[in-house]
């Protein structure tokens, strides 16, 4: 369980590799910031497969799947901003959430002094937490925000928003398309190669070597996300989420989920309902 600060839900992390890393596929009910600083990464979010270089900061939205792999040897050094949307005054939460329907910004050579330098600085506040820590990480992470903000308004070229998607990513999208609708448990591996004229063993392979899942692993990953989606949204019971989320027993739903998420589904749904009355 991550630990965030007891009253603005801000998690601030530093970690440096020198070996091949591969993250659990997941997703989460809060925003995330990803600040590489050295090494190379591939990150998988949604439906989208990014290459990551140094100076770069990947933004990743709200219960969105994603997964992060360091494919080459050597030093790596990164940031993670983990925050709810409690976090920020309501007066900037809208402008600054916008940046969020972007994934990726490069950060150009002439900012990365002052990029490094505000990262840095809410980590060591989260580590050290001294008195009035909560206040400081609110500010902190609403001037990295701000910051990041004015760089997107200055310079467009640093966005990485256009992107042409390959096979595998439109194979995604598709599948991500029948979530939710009885066709979900129709599909196969084989019929979605044959969907995007591709034979079965080298769509498999190519999948797994461009997102890091299994097949089989990224429809139960989507399902879930469905299933939390409804959690979060409505009232349904366990069973009417299960059937909904391409479920057809609760109890195998249960079982899965919490294999999947490391807490039941009850839980969840209790825990959901107490972020959301915390943000209300």
């Amino acid at each position: 369980m991550l630990e965030f600060s007891d009253i603005y839900g801000i998690n601030v992390s530093k970690s440096k590799n020198n070996r091949h890393v591969e993250s659990e596929n997941h997703s989460h009910p809060y925003y995330e910031l990803l600040y590489v600083r050295s090494g190379n990464f591939t990150y998988f979010i949604d439906d989208e497969i990014i290459p990551v270089e140094p100076k770069t900061i990947i933004l990743t939205n709200r219960n969105t799947i994603h997964k992060a792999r360091l494919y080459e040897e050597g030093d790596s050094t990164y940031f993670v901003i983990r925050f709810y949307p409690t976090s920020l005054d309501d007066a900037l939460s809208d402008t600054l959430l916008n940046l969020f329907k972007f994934r990726r910004f490069s950060v150009d050579e002439k900012d990365f002094s002052l990029i490094d330098l505000l990262f840095s600085k809410i980590y060591k506040e989260f580590k050290n937490k001294s008195d009035g820590c909560d206040i400081m990480l609110k500010y902190e992470l609403s001037e990295i925000l701000i910051t990041l903000s004015r760089l997107v308004s200055k310079s467009n070229l640093n966005i990485e928003n256009e992107h042409t998607p390959t096979v595998i990513e439109e194979s995604i999208k598709y599948i991500n398309s029948l979530v939710g609708t009885p066709e979900i448990n129709e599909i196969t591996l084989t019929s979605v190669a044959e969907k995007f004229f591709m034979s079965p063993t080298h769509f498999s392979r190519k999948f797994k070597q461009e997102t890091g899942f299994g097949f089989k692993e990224y429809i139960i990953s989507a399902k879930i996300l469905f299933a939390k989606n409804l959690m979060h949204s409505t009232n349904y019971s366990i069973t009417k989420i299960a059937l909904m989320s391409g479920f057809d027993d609760s109890n195998y739903f249960s079982t899965v989920f919490k294999n999947h998420e490391s807490i039941s589904p009850r839980a969840y749904i209790n825990f959901s309902r107490k972020i959301s009355d915390e943000q209300n």
